[in-house]
């Protein structure tokens, strides 16, 4: 799953980022998880939550999403 870069303009200076796709993110870990325990290990949860959280400083801005099941 490749990132995809972007950029923007602020006050006249470019800044350059990169991201992905959430819902891809999401899917890839859970294929991955399935993969390692089987679908037994879901059967005990009613529901995953994703968490998202962010940081930023320094003129850096950090962003992090997990699951919780």
């Amino acid at each position: 799953m490749l990132p995809i870069m972007d950029s923007v303009e602020i006050e006249r200076k470019k800044i350059y980022f990169w991201y992905k796709n959430p819902k891809d993110v999401v899917l890839h870990r859970l294929n991955l998880d399935m993969k390692q325990y089987g679908d037994a290990f879901f059967m005990q949860f009613d529901c995953i939550d994703v968490v998202i959280g962010e940081d930023h400083g320094q003129r850096k801005f950090r962003m992090v999403m997990g699951l919780i099941f």
